[in-house]
């Protein structure tokens, strides 16, 4: 191996090029960071995705899409209920059925509260 690489990479102590190594070092930090920060979505981008799946019906892209946006909040009713119906639209009925069970569930609750009394 090239004496500069061994020196750069082995070293604990010095670089032939102090400068650089802190700046690429620095670079690398920088892109690392930045990578994991662009992949962030927001549950509203998820929908809009979802959304745009089902105009020109891939189920199968839709019902990904609003999974991420479930996981990210499943209380909202309106994703829960999207969720469902992008199953159901690529024949995954088992999954479909669970998913409407729980938004049936979660309506039922949302208008009809259970009496505290009874």
């Amino acid at each position: 191996m090239p004496r500069l690489f061994v020196r750069i990479f082995y070293s604990n102590t010095s670089c032939y090029l102090p400068g650089i190594c802190s700046k690429v070092f620095s670079l690398l930090l920088i892109f690392l960071f930045c990578g994991t920060a662009l992949t962030a979505q927001r549950q509203k981008d998820f929908e809009l995705w979802g959304d745009q799946a089902v105009s020109i019906n891939d189920y199968y892209g839709a019902a990904l899409y609003y999974k991420k946006a479930f996981d990210l909040d499943s209380s909202q009713s309106r994703i829960t209920w999207k969720y469902a119906e992008a199953l159901r639209g690529f024949n995954n009925y088992k999954d479909a059925e669970f998913i409407t069970t729980k938004f049936i569930a979660k309506i039922r609750d949302d208008f009809f509260p259970r009496d505290r009394f009874g």
